[in-house]
């Protein structure tokens, strides 16, 4: 399953203070509940290695005092029926019983209904991005998080991903800056394993474009019609915000 990068989003920013926990972290469900994990709602068991949850009102079981700003995350997880969600919160904080009883971003898949959402809630539910994606009860699918600054890449695939592998989302949003983690289900029971959190730094830009034509103007595509040339760019002086976004320039030569 390959599936493209989406569209970028943004809004404004909300700040939290604590230190950002030292990486890697690889949490040991074997060892479940323990003093790592604090559940809100539902009924959390650990069999063969994976958490299950079963009941409540979008259960949560939240890595206690792990606050993070940028990241990489790996995990499996598994819808075990038609309709339910298995997912993850990050950046999160305010972690209570019930369904958007937190703040942060959600990003999950669901089966039967076969979409993978990226959502924030602070303190209403708001959908950032959705799409279509194969998604099938009772399998496992690898989900991958990089998390850095306002940027979010997410990656979902029934194997391995690897530096081959593309995004499903890769957006833009400044709403949380660091936060928790933890596992969340929606509308059934769900699964989890295998979950490793990273530091992640992006790749260093190896080779850039400047436009030597007109300076702001970026991602040029010319057209020449009627004997006059049209070129539609990126504004870059507008970003982050990009409130006009696409400038069109004429030119006789």
């Amino acid at each position: 399953m390959h599936l493209r990068c989406f569209p970028l989003f943004l809004i404004a920013a909300t700040v939290l203070s604590a230190a950002p926990t030292t990486l890697p972290l690889t949490p040991d469900f074997a060892a479940f509940p323990g003093t790592a994990w604090k559940v809100h709602g539902g009924e959390w068991s650990v069999d063969g290695g994976a958490l299950k949850v079963t009941g409540g009102s979008g259960p949560k079981a939240v890595l206690e005092a792990v606050t993070l700003d940028d990241f990489q995350l790996d995990l499996e997880l598994r819808p075990e029926a038609d309709g339910a969600q298995a997912g993850i919160v990050c950046r999160g904080a305010d972690f209570a019983d019930g369904i958007d009883a937190h703040r942060g971003y959600y990003i999950g898949i669901q089966a039967g209904r076969n979409q993978i959402v990226w959502g924030a809630t602070d303190p209403d539910w708001r959908t950032i991005a959705s799409r279509p994606a194969p998604v099938k009860a009772k399998e496992w699918y690898h989900l991958r998080l990089q998390v850095t600054g306002n940027r979010v890449t997410v990656f979902l695939d029934t194997k391995p991903i690897d530096a081959d592998s593309w995004p499903v989302f890769d957006g833009i949003d400044a709403a949380f800056t660091r936060g928790g983690i933890a596992l969340r289900a929606l509308d059934g029971a769900a699964s989890f394993r295998h979950l490793r959190i990273t530091a992640h730094r992006p790749a260093p830009l190896q080779k850039s474009y400047t436009n030597p034509v007109n300076p702001g103007a970026a991602d040029p595509m010319v057209f020449r019609h009627g004997g006059k040339y049209y070129a539609y760019t990126t504004y870059t002086p507008d970003h982050p915000r990009m409130p006009r976004g696409i400038r069109l320039y004429t030119s006789g030569n």
